[in-house]
């Protein structure tokens, strides 16, 4: 009885939180959502595409390579242009490359899209983390 008391009591304080609040929230829902891509992104390079394990294991290496340097950039955007717009610009950009990254077939294309894709979703997280 006690745990369900404090659950309500914690959903009763949710009513709190600000619009803007919940805004980000759900961006950063999506934002994750898109981002789950990413486990069965060498699944599907070994399997459907038929690249060599090595070739798959570069390509995830390259989002993390370029994660580590997309979060400064992002910032040093997000502060010239404004955080709130350059976080849009790279949430729907992120969508975007989604919906094109099946036509890639090629390693080049993919490693490009890849880059574009860590610079999106790696930035995104960044400006939406200083936001408030």
């Amino acid at each position: 009885m006690a745990n369900f008391q404090l659950f309500t009591n914690r959903l009763k304080e949710w009513n709190n939180f600000s619009y803007d609040l919940w805004v980000l929230i759900g961006s950063n829902a999506v934002n994750a959502l898109g981002t789950t891509f990413l486990s069965f992104l060498v699944l599907y390079l070994i399997v459907s595409l038929k690249f060599s394990p090595l070739q798959a294991a570069n390509i995830f290496s390259l989002y993390g390579l370029i994660a580590i340097g997309a979060g400064p950039l992002a910032g040093k955007i997000g502060d010239r242009f404004g955080s709130l717009a350059v976080q849009k610009c790279l949430l729907f950009s992120g969508g975007i490359i989604l919906v094109v990254f099946p036509r890639a077939t090629t390693f080049g294309s993919i490693a490009t899209l890849t880059a574009a894709y860590a610079i999106c979703c790696e930035g995104f997280y960044l400006l939406a983390c200083g936001y408030f």
